[in-house]
Order: structure tokens, then sequence, then C-alpha cells
């Protein structure tokens, strides 16, 4: 919505038509991206190579060693699809990153949130890039899981306090 109302105002045609953007108007494009979401997951469910794989394999107990069975799905088509959500959640920061720069320079303080948003887009990928050998080199799942989700909690955290803590 800033980005419209102050890019309408940067280009000062007035031959232009006046175009309130209502809230609808956003939910719209946000249920687009989760629609466009939803479908990924469903098609890639769907694929009728996707399995699930039962490892079982044996814990260090204080009585001994219990069996656990870990679950897995595999694909050979996994890459393929890892690439294709990777590839498009990217899309999605770039935009963000766009909207950021194009409403940077807007002098309502309140409107201006070009720098927290560029800083929670960079929290993210630098998170990504340091859970990538994390992923590579834990072969233990639970540990993997531990990992992965503390930093998507810190993650979360630290993104909402700079969207809401500043207001």
């Amino acid at each position: 919505r800033v980005y419209l109302i102050f890019r309408r105002l940067r280009i000062a045609n007035p031959n232009t038509k006046k175009k309130t953007i209502q809230d609808w108007h956003l939910f719209i494009l946000i249920l687009i991206f989760l629609a466009v979401d939803i479908g990924y997951l469903v098609i890639i469910t769907a694929l009728p190579s996707t399995s699930l794989s039962r490892i079982i394999t044996e814990v260090k107990h204080e009585d001994g060693r219990v069996p656990s069975l870990v679950g897995k799905c595999v694909s050979p088509n996994k890459l393929i699809c890892l690439g294709i959500l990777i590839g498009y959640k990217c899309i999605e920061l770039l935009y963000g990153l766009f909207l950021a720069f194009e409403t940077r320079n807007v002098k309502i303080e309140e409107l201006n949130e070009s720098k927290f948003i560029g800083f929670c887009i960079y929290t993210i990928i630098v998170t990504v890039i340091a859970l990538i050998p994390v992923g590579v080199f834990v072969s233990d799942q639970t540990i993997w899981y531990a990992i992965t989700g503390l930093a998507v909690m810190a993650v979360i955290i630290v993104i909402l306090s700079l969207i809401f803590i500043p207001k």
C-alpha cells in the first residue's frame, strides 16, 4: 500500500486515475501467496514417487540401547522440488527487498519501515546460510530438528521484535 501510494506521488501525472487501495486488495495478495504455497505442497505430496522411509536406529539410554523408529520422506525428485521451493521463496524475498528499496525515502516515519524490513530479510538469509552446514554435517535427526527449530524461533522473535517494538 505504501509503495503504491508513494509511487503515484512520484509519477505525479495528472491524467492518472486515483484508485484507493482497500484492505481486501491486500488480503487477496496474501491469499494468492498462500494459494501458491498450498498448491506447491499439494503437488509435491501427491507425486507418486514420494514415499515414507522408516529407519530403525538405536539410541543410547541409561538402561541400555533403545530402538528408535525415524520416518523420513524420500523422493527421487527431492532436489528438483527443493530447488523450486527455494527459488520461489528467494523471489518472494527479492520482492520484499524491492518494496523496501522503493519506499526507503518516505518522509512519514510511521510508514518508513524499509530499514527494518531489510534487516529482517538479512536475518532470514544469514540464518538459512548458517543452517546449510547443519543439514549437511549433522546426521542425527533429533539434533537437526532441535537446531533448526531453535533457529526458526530465534528468527521469528527477531523479525517480530524489529517490526512491532519500534511502534
